[in-house]
């Protein structure tokens, strides 16, 4: 008994302050814990909508599983670019939600210059999405959206993929990208 508790104890401290950390490291996902953040991000989705269709953009919210976790993702584009096979996968930065970026013109922008799609999510335990965020969860997250976008048969048939990353999104798209072979 007084070996496992000397072995299994340390464990948990380790994995107390993991987490603790995790919460600090992306605050958004301790306001996600609460409900006092479902209301807003309503409110904010509904704005979203008079955003993006002022600006010619159509958008579809899906979920995609990783793992066990649900993440909430939505893709968007131009009536004129769907079909053209590129596609720009955005990271948040840190306490950043796909929502506060979609109503900002600066992520429209982006993909209108670049006559481009674009898939942005958030990462699991933020927002909507399920799951409790580490940088192998957000990793996996960010893989998962390529494979999406790759997939010619369930998914978007991308010929040719931008990233863009903010913050903490360049992070986890380089910690991604370290360990997988684009097609």
């Amino acid at each position: 008994k007084q070996i496992l508790s000397f072995i299994i104890f340390p464990i948990g401290i380790y994995n107390f302050f993991h987490a603790l950390a995790g919460l600090a490291i992306i605050p958004s996902t301790f306001v996600s814990l609460s409900n006092r953040i479902i209301s807003p991000l309503k409110n904010i989705r509904c704005k979203i909508c008079d955003n993006i269709s002022k600006a010619l953009f159509k958008y579809k919210r899906i979920t995609i599983e990783v793992d066990g976790n649900k993440i909430d993702t939505i893709i968007l584009g131009r009536p004129s670019t769907f079909n053209n096979g590129r596609w720009c996968i955005a990271t948040n930065g840190n306490a950043e939600f796909y929502e506060n970026k979609l109503n900002s013109n600066e992520f429209k922008d982006i993909l209108y210059n670049l006559n481009t799609n674009g898939i942005i999510f958030n990462y699991p335990g933020v927002g909507m999405s399920s799951g409790f965020p580490s940088r192998q969860a957000m990793s996996k997250a960010y893989k998962a959206m390529l494979a999406f976008a790759e997939d010619n048969e369930n998914g978007l048939a991308a010929k040719e993929i931008i990233s863009y990353g903010h913050s903490i999104g360049g992070g986890v798209q380089g910690d991604a990208l370290n360990s997988i072979k684009l097609k």
